[in-house]
């Protein structure tokens, strides 16, 4: 499975059982070619192909592009990839006899680097489905090409309008901002297409990747027939689907604390709306605030004490305040929601930034110290406008997210500080 630490620990700690918002996943397209291009003139394999693809076995150009669109939910569609990203480019010049010239000498080849994508929010969709999932056209375009130094000004451009010219990461690719590449010498590129002899669409064919297939990896690999003989594994380039369980928890050191989320640009970078983040335009320029700020300033209907959202200071809850403590149930309701739909984080990253604030706020020091007195309880609870205590634990912090959260952070080595306490069991 294409997954990254954090996605399989989630996995086991629920079971396998993953649904809506529990994850990300990013498309990744990885070239898998290796230095044996280099000896193509020894390989009759390629000259073959060339010559049942085109009818020649010199001056022939291959070019494999793509157009990919994004459904990141039913009926709404992002261009990820436009204009015939570049994916492959292969060809080889043509020999002359007087040269003594080989058939298959002049050798040219580069693929894509790889690109970095965007995280994107799992919404539900599943094999049947429409959405959370990439739909490619394959565009193979070949010919005869005229003369070698055609077909070498061809290649050279080829970086232009290569899919990794399309997006440029700030950082890694768990960051948010990725800025699209601009697609310099374009025009050139195809001017020099049609110089370097007669070439056109020879194949073009639409192929779907879902976001989440179980355990089950959907994946696409474009293969040149024959490049490298009977090698087939080292002419290969692999599109699929990686999925990632928390922001937070695979950037984090060892120690998991308040302000490893707070401080967390990556989760800040969420509020770009999924399809603003799908077109790589998600960056500063979006007004993006910190965390803090963000709940803030979307709980404030909700704040009756009108905590200012340009305040990054103030706790969000705090149960210590009795002006604000009637607040804190539909607090830790608002951020559930805010931090799913607005901030579109996974399951474990909200989790982790209802920890932080209930942590701050003194709401889990307050929750250890129940479970004596039912009806004292209850009374509390109610305080907190909840109408039980039963009801404050389900929604703010309860049994499921600390047995969840200690599950995944022991199978990364990783804890959190203050630690993650079991809490009293209601039932006795």
């Amino acid at each position: 499975m294409h997954a990254d630490l954090s996605y399989s620990a989630f996995s086991d700690a629920k079971g396998g059982v993953l649904g809506q918002y529990d994850f990300y996943y990013a498309l990744q397209i990885v070239p898998q070619f290796t230095g044996k291009y280099a000896d193509c003139h020894t390989t009759p394999g390629f000259v073959d192909y060339l010559k049942a693809l085109f009818g020649v076995e010199t001056g022939a150009l291959v070019l494999v592009k793509t157009d990919v669109d994004y459904r990141w939910t039913s009926g709404i569609k992002v261009n990820f990839l436009s204009g015939d990203s570049g994916l492959i480019i292969a060809g080889v010049g043509p020999g002359t006899v007087a040269t003594g010239a080989q058939a298959g000498n002049g050798c040219l080849f580069d693929t894509t680097l790889r690109p970095t994508f965007p995280l994107l929010q799992y919404g539900g969709g599943g094999i049947d489905d429409d959405f959370d999932d990439f739909s490619f056209k394959f565009i193979v375009v070949g010919g005869k090409a005229q003369s070698l130094s055609l077909v070498s000004s061809v290649v050279s451009l080829f970086s232009d309008i290569s899919a990794a010219a399309r997006w440029a990461s700030l950082a890694n690719v768990l960051v948010g901002p990725v800025s699209t590449g601009v697609q310099n010498g374009a025009t050139g590129f195809q001017a020099a297409l049609q110089k370097a002899g007669t070439l056109q669409n020879q194949i073009s064919a639409i192929y779907n990747l879902k976001a989440f297939a179980g355990n089950k990896d959907s994946v696409a690999i474009i293969t040149i027939p024959k490049l490298y003989g009977d090698a087939n594994d080292d002419g290969n380039l692999v599109i699929y689907v990686r999925r990632y369980g928390s922001i937070v928890l695979a950037s984090a050191g060892p120690t998991v604390t308040v302000d490893t989320v707070f401080d967390n640009q990556e989760l800040s970078n969420r509020q770009c709306n999924p399809v603003t983040i799908a077109q790589g335009s998600c960056n500063i320029a979006n007004n993006i605030t910190p965390i803090r700020m963000a709940l803030a300033s979307q709980l404030k209907p909700i704040d009756t004490n009108n905590i200012d959202p340009l305040s990054p200071v103030k706790n969000l809850i705090d149960v210590n305040d009795t002006s604000r403590a009637k607040d804190t149930f539909a607090t830790c309701k608002g951020i559930r929601t805010v931090a799913r739909t607005v901030l579109h984080v996974s399951t474990l990253d909200e989790m982790l930034i209802r920890w932080s604030f209930a942590s701050e706020g003194g709401l889990l020091d307050a929750l250890a110290k129940t479970g004596t007195d039912a009806k004292k309880d209850d009374d509390w609870a109610k305080s907190l406008g909840a109408t039980s205590l039963a009801q404050l634990e389900g929604v703010c912090w309860n049994q499921g997210d600390a047995d969840t959260l200690r599950k995944v952070e022991a199978s990364l080595g990783k804890k959190s500080s203050p630690p993650i306490a079991p809490l009293p069991d209601l039932a006795k």
